[in-house]
């Protein structure tokens, strides 16, 4: 029996670590963003540390997968 398979896209551990890094970066900048505003803009400052939030879960999900891939 023949398998036929789907073009699928293939994922390294180059290619995740560069996503973190540049996770890393946006969430230096969310974080500094949230902090600059804090004292003028509860709102806005809320909207940053939430991206912020959202952020790390994906910095926290590619650390999982690098940890996976290098066992």
């Amino acid at each position: 029996m023949r398998e036929i398979t789907k073009p699928s896209v293939v994922i390294t551990i180059d290619n995740l670590i560069k996503e973190k890094q540049l996770l890393v970066a946006q969430y230096s900048v969310l974080i500094e963003d949230a902090y600059n505003y804090m004292e003028n803009d509860n709102e806005l400052s809320d909207i940053f540390e939430y991206e912020a939030t959202q952020v790390m879960h994906r910095i926290t999900q590619l650390d999982t997968k690098l940890s996976l891939s290098l066992v």
